[in-house]
C-alpha cells in the first residue's frame, strides 16, 4: 500500500501542469514600473546566458484575451443597446474599456511636457544668464545643474511611464477585439461573401494597426500643451516676433491633417487590393491539383504577380508619403528658429545669448512632440480604417436577420 501510494504520487506529479509563474510587473511599486526595473531578473539571466523559455515570465491575468474579451463584449453590448447597431461606434467601445489607463497616461505624458518645458524655460534661460555674469555663486550653479538633471530624469521616466501604460491598453485592446471576431467567426454557418483569407487578413493586419493606434494616440496629446507653454513663454521672452516661428508649428497640424486624409485613402485602396491578393492564394492553394493537372502554374503565377505588383504600387506611394511627413518635422523647429531670431533682430531689438539659446532649446522641446505626430497621425488614419472593417464583420455577425448566425 505504501509503494502504492508512492507511484500514485509520482504519477499525480508528473501529469500535474505546471503552475504558470506570476507576472512581476503586477506586483511592482510605482518607481519600479516607471523605470521597468521589475525587467532586472530576467535582464541578468540574459546577459549571463541562462534565459531560456521556461524562465520567460507568463503573460499577466489582467492582460489575457478571455478577460478583456468579456469586458469588451459587455461594453459593445451596451453600446448597440444604446444607440442600435448602425450608430454603434467601436472607437468610443475602446475608449470606454480603455478610459481609466487613457487618463493616467496622459497624466504622465502631461508631466513629461511640463518637465521638458521646465528645463529649456527656466534652468537653462538661469544657467546661460549665470554664465554671462561675472560673479562666482557655487551654491546656484550647483542647484541649476541639479534641477536640469531632475527635469531631464523626470521626463524620461514619466515618458517611459506613459509608454509602458499605452503599449499595455494597446495589448488589451487588440486581445479583446480579435478574440471577440474570432468567437463570432466560429458561429457562422458560411462566410457569405467573406473568405478565410479576407478573415486572416483582418486579424493579422487590421489587428496591427489598431494596436498601433491605443499606443501612439496619447503621444499626440502632449503636443498642444507644449506648443501653448513654448509659445507663451517666448511671446513674453522676445516678444511679437514668436507669432511668426509659432506659425511655423501651427501649419504644420493642417498639413498632417491633409497628410492623414491621404494615407486613409491609400490605406482603402490597399485593402482592397491585399483581400484581392489574398482571395487568389486561397484559391489557388484549394485547386492546386486541377492548376498542375492542366499545368496552369505560368498563368496562375502572373496573375499573382500582377495582385501584388498593385498593391506595391500603393504600398510604395503610401512609404513616400510617409517618409515625406516624418522629413519635414525636423524642418519645423529649424524655420521657426531662424525666421524668429531675424525677424527679431531685423525689427531693431537686442538679443542676447540668453534670450537666444533659450528660444532654440524651447523649439527643440517643442520638436520632440512634433517628431511622434506623423507616426501617430498615420497609426489613427489606418486604425480608422481597420475599424471600419472591424464593424462591418461584427454586423454581419450580428445582425438578427441573417440566417448564417447560430445562436
Amino acid at each position: 500500500m505504501e509503494v502504492q501510494g508512492k507511484c500514485q504520487d509520482i504519477h499525480t506529479h508528473q501529469i500535474k501542469p505546471k503552475q504558470p509563474s506570476v507576472n512581476p510587473v503586477d506586483d511592482a511599486g510605482l518607481l519600479s514600473f516607471m523605470t521597468f526595473s521589475w525587467l532586472t531578473p530576467l535582464i541578468k539571466m540574459a546577459y549571463k546566458g541562462k534565459l531560456t523559455l521556461e524562465n520567460v515570465w507568463h503573460h499577466s491575468p489582467h492582460d489575457r484575451a478571455e478577460q478583456n474579451y468579456k469586458r469588451f463584449e459587455r461594453l459593445w453590448k451596451e453600446e448597440v443597446e444604446r444607440v442600435g447597431m448602425k450608430k454603434a461606434s467601436l472607437p468610443r467601445t475602446i475608449w470606454r474599456f480603455t478610459r481609466t489607463r487613457i487618463l493616467m497616461s496622459y497624466l504622465t505624458i502631461m508631466i513629461c511636457m511640463i518637465g521638458a518645458f521646465l528645463g529649456p524655460a527656466f534652468v537653462i534661460r538661469n544657467l546661460l544668464i549665470y554664465a554671462e555674469s561675472r560673479e562666482v555663486n557655487w551654491p546656484l550653479g550647483v542647484g541649476l545643474v541639479v534641477a536640469m538633471f531632475v527635469t531631464e530624469m523626470s521626463r524620461s521616466v514619466f515618458f517611459a511611464a506613459t509608454w509602458s501604460i499605452s503599449y499595455r491598453s494597446a495589448t488589451r485592446v487588440v486581445g479583446a477585439v480579435l478574440t471577440l471576431i474570432f468567437t463570432k467567426i466560429t458561429r457562422l454557418r458560411s462566410l457569405k461573401d467573406k473568405t478565410v483569407g479576407e478573415l486572416t487578413n483582418l486579424c493579422a493586419n487590421d489587428g496591427q494597426r489598431l494596436f498601433d493606434a491605443t499606443s501612439f494616440f496619447i503621444l499626440m496629446c502632449g503636443a498642444p500643451l507644449i506648443f501653448v507653454l513654448g509659445f507663451c513663454y517666448t511671446f513674453y521672452l522676445i516678444g511679437p516676433a514668436a507669432l511668426l516661428g509659432c506659425s511655423m508649428f501651427i501649419l504644420f497640424y493642417p498639413f498632417q491633417a491633409g497628410i492623414s486624409r491621404l494615407t486613409s485613402r491609400l490605406r482603402r485602396r490597399c485593402i482592397a487590393i491585399t483581400d484581392r491578393r489574398v482571395r487568389t492564394m486561397n484559391e489557388i492553394l484549394t485547386c492546386v491539383k486541377l492548376i498542375k493537372m492542366y499545368a496552369w502554374e505560368m498563368a496562375f503565377g502572373k496573375a499573382v504577380s500582377a495582385v501584388r505588383s498593385d498593391e506595391r504600387k500603393v504600398l510604395e506611394k503610401a512609404a513616400y508619403v510617409q517618409s515625406f511627413s516624418i522629413s519635414t518635422s525636423p524642418l519645423v523647429p529649424v524655420l521657426a528658429s531662424i525666421l524668429t531670431i531675424v525677424l527679431h533682430v531685423m525689427t531693431g531689438n537686442d538679443l542676447t545669448a540668453s534670450q537666444a539659446f533659450t528660444v532654440l532649446a524651447l523649439f527643440n522641446a517643442m520638436r520632440f512632440a512634433l517628431a511622434s505626430l506623423p507616426f501617430c497621425v498615420k497609426a489613427l488614419a489606418e486604425s480608422r480604417i481597420a475599424l471600419q472593417r472591424v464593424k462591418v464583420i461584427i454586423m454581419m455577425l450580428w445582425k438578427p436577420d441573417r440566417l448564417n448566425i447560430c445562436v
